[in-house]
C-alpha cells in the first residue's frame, strides 16, 4: 500500500481571527440526571444555569462560557435552545437578555434534537 504524502500550505490553511468566529452554545438539555439528583436546588433550575466555582467566583455555566467568550472577542454567539418544555428555555433566553444587554447573543429554538 503507498503512502500518500500532502503537502501544507500554510496561506490554504489561515487560522481565523476570534473576531471572524461564530459561536454556538448547545442549552437545549432538559438536565434529567440532575433533576433526578434529589437536590432540590437542581430541580426547577435548567442545567446550563446551574451555579459552579470558577476562578472568577460563583456563576453559572452559561455565564461562565459567555463571559470568557465575551473577553475573546467572539464575532457573535448563538444560543441553541430547544421548544421542549422541560428544558428551561424562557428562563435560559431571559437570563441572557436580562445580563447580557450589550452582547450580540441570538437565540435559535430547535424543534428536535
Amino acid at each position: 500500500m503507498s503512502q500518500i504524502e500532502y503537502e501544507t500550505k500554510p496561506e490554504l490553511h489561515e487560522v481565523p481571527s476570534s473576531t471572524d468566529v461564530e459561536v454556538f452554545i448547545l442549552a437545549g438539555g432538559k438536565g434529567s440526571r440532575l433533576r433526578n439528583s434529589g437536590r432540590p436546588e437542581l430541580q426547577n433550575t435548567p442545567k446550563v444555569l446551574i451555579t459552579i466555582n470558577t476562578p472568577r467566583g460563583k456563576v453559572t455555566m452559561l455565564d461562565n462560557a459567555i463571559i470568557g467568550l465575551s473577553k475573546a472577542n467572539s464575532y457573535g454567539i448563538t444560543l441553541l435552545t430547544s421548544d421542549d418544555p422541560d428544558s428551561g428555555a424562557d428562563i435560559i433566553e431571559k437570563h441572557i437578555v436580562k445580563t447580557y444587554p450589550h452582547l450580540r447573543i441570538k437565540f435559535l429554538r430547535e424543534k428536535t434534537p
